[in-house]
């Protein structure tokens, strides 16, 4: 997928846009892949708005990061925000997937947005010890933290990222490039003191907020993200796309990106 770049003092930072010149769609990748998994997304949507794939630092087409502290979601919220700021989207709907949607919370404590939606991503509590309640056990979850990865460990990543289509070498090629460091200092910087309490972002969200789940996700627990007390929960419920896991974006391009227009619509107006 065609990719243009943006200059920051933390390295370049790339990105895929798409023709459209509606509303301002943003879309946040998960951890160990890049904006190319919005496919459908880009293409679907992407001659009614024009919507953004960002690579994070340490993924796709943008550069490592040499200061590995900023691999976290204060970093990494202030170098997507910089980068949106050079590409003049002021007012964007942003969506993000898994570790993009922790990304997206913590962007809304600083940056100005039409709305949020966050995909296979808890909202989980600061407290270490709480963690379980957001995530279901499971151990290719595990891998999330590894540094150099096997072969074997990449596939086994992939596959279970993309809804069982791993096999596709955009998924293979996105978590093989991923700088490992990215990896390694990972947990460290989602537990962040310098970040806002997840839950409490998404509890008490100032823009409208979308919770869109695959209704077979591995690795979350539905229940749990369920029954928070939104404030500002777009439409008023949650959603859970069936047949999908923790792609619904990729698996189930079409409920998703159905959801995601209706949003759109009702954030931007039509």
């Amino acid at each position: 997928m065609p990719k243009d770049y943006v200059q920051l003092t933390t390295g370049r930072v790339a990105y895929s846009q798409s023709p459209g010149t509606g509303p301002d769609l943003v879309l946040l990748h998960s951890n160990s892949t890049c904006g190319d998994i919005f496919v459908h997304q880009l293409g679907d949507l992407g001659n009614r708005a024009r919507v953004t794939a960002i690579d994070l630092p340490g993924h796709g087409g943008s550069d490592d990061l040499t200061d590995l502290s900023l691999y976290g979601l204060v970093g990494f919220a202030e170098i997507v925000g910089a980068a949106l700021e050079r590409l003049g989207i002021a007012h964007p709907l942003v969506v993000g997937t898994s570790l993009g949607g922790h990304i997206v919370l913590e962007m809304t404590r600083s940056h100005a947005m039409a709305g949020a939606m966050i995909v296979g991503t808890p909202p989980y509590s600061r407290d270490p010890a709480r963690i379980g309640e957001a995530y279901r056990p499971d151990p290719v979850a595990a891998l999330s933290f590894v540094g150099e990865m096997s072969e074997t460990q990449i596939a086994e990543f992939a596959d279970a990222l993309s809804d069982g289509q791993g096999t596709d070498p955009m998924w293979r090629d996105a978590v093989r490039r991923t700088d490992p460091n990215m990896r390694r200092h990972l947990a460290a910087g989602l537990f962040d003191p310098a970040a806002g309490e997840q839950r409490a972002l998404a509890e008490n969200c100032p823009v409208p907020l979308a919770i869109v789940n695959g209704a077979e996700d591995r690795f979350i627990d539905l229940d749990y993200v369920d029954s928070l007390a939104y404030a500002n929960l777009w439409s008023g419920r949650t959603y859970r796309i069936e047949g999908a896991g923790h792609a619904p974006f990729f698996s189930r391009p079409e409920a998703f990106n159905a959801l995601l227009g209706q949003m759109a619509k009702t954030v931007f107006g039509d």
